[in-house]
């Protein structure tokens, strides 16, 4: 009815069930808030979670294919594994 105030409770009642699609709905949103909240690297100020939009928020903003983010991507993480190994081996000479 038009005007009628029809207050809403966040709360479900107890005989309320779920149908899938509200669970799955539910484990996705769960786990974005989980990515958001986890560090991609200790100390980092990035979540994983930012850390994708960023990404994402590059490839609309300079029009990049998919392709073309998933190549630069792949070389970077190549890249860094080469650095990785390059410090590690640096750390073991030093001793």
């Amino acid at each position: 009815m038009v005007g009628e105030y029809v207050e809403f409770d966040d709360e479900p009642e107890p005989n309320d069930t779920l149908n899938e699609e509200e669970h799955i709905e539910d484990a996705g949103y769960k786990r974005l808030v989980h990515q958001a909240e986890q560090e991609l690297f200790s100390g980092l100020k990035f979540s994983k979670m930012s850390f994708l939009l960023h990404l994402f928020y590059l490839k609309s903003m300079h029009g990049w294919s998919s392709k073309s983010l998933i190549f630069c991507l792949n070389f970077c993480l190549l890249f860094f594994l080469k650095l990785i190994h390059f410090r590690c081996d640096e750390v073991n000479v030093s001793r």
